[in-house]
Formats: structure tokens, sequence, C-alpha cells
């Protein structure tokens, strides 16, 4: 595999505890959906809450 994934932590939506989404090695967060080349689903641990979080491949 070239490119393999690799967890990177963002804030919860709901708590702002620390939650880490699988995305793309070669990529970085960003808040918008508009600047996004793709989203995935994160778990917060700490609440439950589960959300998208969108990146951008770099």
């Amino acid at each position: 595999m070239n490119n393999p994934p690799t967890g990177k932590n963002i804030n919860c939506s709901e708590c702002d505890d620390v939650a880490t989404a699988i995305v793309p090695q070669a990529s970085k967060i960003v808040t918008q959906e508009e600047d996004a080349n793709g989203k995935v689903w994160a778990n917060c641990r700490y609440c439950g809450n589960q959300f998208l979080v969108y990146y951008q491949l770099e």
C-alpha cells in the first residue's frame, strides 16, 4: 500500500475531548465540507458522539 491511512487527533464536536479520525496519510483536516476531498466518521471515546470529519488531500 503506497499511502496507508493514519490517525489524526481532532476535537469532538460535542464535548471537545480528543478523538481520532482515520484519514489518508497525505491529508489534512479541514472544517468546511466545500474545501474537502473526502470525509470519514469519527467516534469520541469519552461521550460516544459520532461525527463527520472532513479532509483534504495534500
